[in-house]
């Protein structure tokens, strides 16, 4: 069985936004995005469905990558 692992990095050099953070709806758990230079990784199963909220000002920039090992 092969896992597709998902890494989410989020590269801040300050915060000139307000909003943003992760929901994941089966596990009723939500990450703000209020931490300079913090990453997200998750599997990128389904058991992991996940929502990005939107920033409600200012400019945010993020970096995605896949990984199959």
């Amino acid at each position: 069985r092969c896992f597709n692992i998902y890494h989410r990095y989020s590269f801040e050099s300050g915060r000139d936004y307000e909003g943003g953070g992760i929901r994941y709806a089966r596990y009723n758990c939500t990450v703000s995005a209020d931490q300079i230079g913090y990453a997200a990784m998750f599997p990128a199963q389904l058991t992991h469905m996940h929502e990005g909220f939107p920033i409600t000002s200012g400019t945010r920039y993020i970096a995605v990558s896949f990984l199959n090992p």
